[in-house]
């Protein structure tokens, strides 16, 4: 590789990564202020205060992977009742969010707000409370969603989605083609 060539490569890398930053700032920014951040948060404090008291390995047999399904189960259940209304939530406890809407494809809880798509995950335990994002299975063997993201952050961001794992899949729910994609963790 030349020293131009070099140059090139890196600057268009820092590019792309100053792009995906903005990108990740700005969804960010907008979650805090329609209040999304904050109803997330306090739900999964709730589910996690919940489940956690209910945890007794010795006498049930409960392991940590029960404990973070029973949790990504609950706060996706709950998420919805709470997003859509109706008598399975409390008035009180409906998030009134304007434009913010709710899939789950293959079981994942995926919230919508305008221009941004945001994918709730489970952390593996072994991360504790801060995801160690280089050691999570790789995208090109592991989840489908997780593979669908890495390849619609890539087209919006202007990186490169050919390798091995770019062949076509169904999609599990594209809204919008121009929308990067947020990773969150839950549980």
């Amino acid at each position: 590789m030349t020293q131009w060539s070099h140059l090139c490569f890196h600057g268009s890398v820092n590019k792309r990564v100053e792009a995906a930053e903005r990108a990740v700032y700005a969804a960010a920014e907008l979650m805090t202020e329609v209040g999304l951040t904050r109803v997330l948060a306090d739900l999964v404090r709730e589910v996690w205060g919940a489940n956690l008291e209910r945890y007794e390995p010795h006498d049930r047999g409960d392991t940590t992977k029960s404990l973070g399904f029973q949790c990504s189960e609950n706060i996706r259940e709950l998420a919805a009742r709470r997003i859509q209304g109706g008598d399975l939530a409390a008035p009180e406890d409906h998030w009134n969010i304007s434009g913010l809407q709710l899939a789950t494809p293959r079981g994942v809880l995926t919230l919508h707000l305008p221009g941004l798509e945001i994918v709730l995950m489970k952390v593996p335990y072994a991360h504790g409370r801060s995801p160690i994002w280089e050691q999570f299975p790789s995208w090109e063997t592991s989840s489908h969603i997780r593979d669908d993201i890495a390849k619609d952050n890539a087209r919006v961001l202007g990186g490169s989605s050919a390798g091995p794992s770019s062949r076509a899949r169904p999609r599990a729910n594209s809204n919008s083609p121009r929308t990067p994609r947020s990773g969150s963790s839950a549980g």
